[in-house]
């Protein structure tokens, strides 16, 4: 049986990658041995399975950052990326990608001998298709070490629009063992790029079954819920002015929305939801709480929709959750999302709805009786972790 050799961003230390909290049981199940890498750390460190390992190798503190950025100027690493690349920069993001890259180029390979590792026979799995990867490829090049090298990529390390430039990404795919993309969209997006249509396999992400059903409102009650970071891109302030517009309207109607999830906007938005004086709206703005508070909410609350209006995504996991309890999404069609959200399971709007437009998808909602039952098994069928992972671990055992 071959080790598995994972790397992270920051897994298991803070709490984001949660998601992969959930992947590492089905792979605990088969693999005797793995191995974390994670590139950064905090004080808070997560629990994991018995025979899943943290190893500190990589993890890059500033001061390690920066001479190894100065390698990379010295030896020419920097300026070889720049020449490779320099029709595709357009902006002062992309030389600071190229500058990423060059750093962790130098640095992987210095640590992995520092270290004294050997990923010989084994499964480098690079969880996200950043500069991991492409570090990792250059490690088992320059060291000539016998071992698969596999990614999974999920949005900000596919759509290039989003990112910026993506030193050597052509180079990168060919050389990987397999790319799991999250969705069929970032797999046709990738393929649509770079071809290598038979290497690029979609592997889901998904949410464990917690075997309950929320219940609707009653008639003179509407219950709306959102996840998500208070940042620009997830859009929060026009799903704030949609409900303003709908209760204003429907004044024989209690509308009471519930946030869960903080971010940059947070003061903004608390500010904002403090001047309203709308008296058939109630706003609770929660912040960030764990995953197994939200599982409660729905567990032991009426629910009548939730809402994800983000300008960008790869396949949101807050949404899979919502689904996971038969609750009906309202959502943008923007990345994956359209894969899990359809007129059978809630309103799937256009990439950029207007206030209007959210407004009309809520009415939509409260007049239509939608089965939250067949939610729950549309959910089951696309987005069942024990399902989606168990498949991904075999996946890897075949390789």
């Amino acid at each position: 049986m071959k080790s598995l050799f994972i790397f992270t961003k920051l897994y298991p230390y803070g709490k984001a990658e949660a998601f992969l909290e959930s992947e590492i049981i089905q792979l605990s199940k088969v693999f005797k041995k793995i191995v974390v890498f994670p590139a950064f750390e905090n004080e808070y460190l997560r629990t994991f399975p018995d025979n899943v390992s943290v190893d500190n190798s990589f993890i890059i503190n500033k001061k390690q950052r920066i001479i190894c950025m100065l390698i990379a100027f010295i030896n020419g690493v920097f300026f070889r990326t720049i020449w490779d690349h320099v029709s595709k920069i357009k902006s002062i993001r992309d030389i600071k990608n190229i500058v990423r890259y060059a750093t962790y180029e130098v640095y992987y390979v210095k640590a992995y001998k520092k270290a004294n590792l050997d990923f010989s026979n084994g499964i480098v799995y690079s969880y996200w298709f950043g500069h991991f990867v492409n570090s990792l490829q250059r490690v088992k090049s320059k060291l000539n070490i016998n071992c698969d090298i596999i990614t999974r990529a999920h949005r900000w390390d596919i759509y290039e629009e989003e990112h910026g430039v993506f030193p050597y990404r052509q180079k990168s795919i060919d050389l990987l063992k397999v790319l799991y993309s999250i969705s069929t969209d970032g797999k046709t997006y990738l393929e649509d790029r770079y071809g290598n249509k038979n290497k690029i396999k979609v592997a889901r992400l998904g949410v464990y079954d917690k075997f309950e059903i929320s219940k609707k409102s009653s008639k003179d009650k509407l219950s709306v819920i959102s996840v998500s970071q208070v940042t620009h891109r997830k859009r929060i302030f026009l799903l704030l002015e949609s409900l303003i517009a709908y209760a204003s309207k429907n004044t024989g109607i209690t509308v009471e929305w519930v946030h869960f999830g903080t971010g940059i906007e947070m003061d903004h938005l608390i500010a904002q939801v403090k001047e309203l004086d709308i008296a058939n709206l109630k706003i609770d703005l929660r912040g960030y709480v764990l995953n197994t508070e939200i599982y409660t909410f729905y567990k032991t609350n009426a629910i009548d929709t939730f809402v994800n209006l983000s300008e960008s995504e790869g396949v949101p996991v807050s949404i899979m959750e919502a689904q996971s309890f038969g609750i009906p999404v309202i959502a943008t069609n923007v990345g994956g999302t359209g894969e899990i959200v359809n007129n059978n399971v809630g309103v799937l709007l256009s990439d950029s709805p207007t206030k209007q437009e959210v407004c009309s998808a809520i009415e939509i909602v409260v007049k239509k009786d939608f089965d939250r039952k067949q939610i729950k098994q549309a959910w089951n069928e696309i987005s069942n972790a024990e399902i989606n992972y168990t498949e991904f671990t075999q996946e890897l055992i075949n390789l």
